[in-house]
């Protein structure tokens, strides 16, 4: 499968233009291809990518810590806890797969659809919901605990 991919990334460079621009498309169209090392870049680059997105804006959504928010943006909060990152990645709009991701670059577990709560929360996000007082409401209304 890897093999593949690759030779169709190569088939698809050597058959590019050589326009700067032609190279600057071909990374946009594969960014999920980036690798990210920290929690830390994979969000500040998600932010860069999304400009409506302004990181007091998330924090506010998300209605989390500010200080340990801030932490988390700027790397020295490395490993947060899943239900207070999971808060943020929803403030941002992120998908499950994004969401995901930055579970796993934090270590810790991703969202389980056979988890009552994290079912619940994989629902709030399919539905797009983009502030967690939603996602409380939600989640009291079946009879789960707030985030």
């Amino acid at each position: 499968m890897n093999d593949e991919r690759t030779t169709d990334l190569l088939h698809e460079l050597n058959n590019m233009d050589d326009k700067p621009e032609s190279f600057q498309a071909f990374m946009e169209k594969h960014s999920s291809a980036q690798t990210f090392h920290t929690l830390s870049d994979y969000l500040n680059y998600y932010i860069s990518r999304n400009p409506d997105l302004h990181i007091a804006d998330v924090i506010k959504r998300s209605n989390t810590d500010k200080n340990y928010s801030y932490q988390i943006f700027n790397g020295r909060k490395k490993h947060p806890d899943k239900y207070k990152l999971v808060p943020l990645c929803i403030a941002m709009k992120m998908s499950v797969k994004e969401t995901n991701r930055a579970l796993f670059l934090a270590d810790q577990p991703a969202l389980a659809p056979t988890e009552t709560l994290d079912a619940a929360l994989i629902i709030c996000i399919n539905h797009e919901y983009a502030d967690m007082i939603s996602v409380n409401e939600f989640l009291a209304a079946n009879g789960l605990p707030p985030l």
